[in-house]
């Protein structure tokens, strides 16, 4: 196999610094479930995300294999 040489190295190092990058689409229904509005607790509160923006997140870090900090 014949290696490729590198003829332009900024678009080379552009690929380096966006190598670990991620784009993720979601849908318009997803988005307005994204805020909750349910009350939490006594108090007149509310919790700022949802159950599916949570599980969202959490599903993400682990196939990612991302620690919770």
């Amino acid at each position: 196999m014949k290696e490729k040489r590198i003829t332009c190295w900024l678009d080379y190092n552009k690929t380096l610094i966006t190598r670990g990058n991620i784009q993720l689409w979601f849908s318009q229904d997803a988005i307005v479930q994204w805020n909750n509005t349910q009350h939490h607790g006594d108090k007149v509160r509310f919790n700022h995300f949802s159950e599916l923006a949570i599980e969202t997140c959490l599903t993400l870090r682990a196939v990612s294999r991302l620690s919770l900090l």
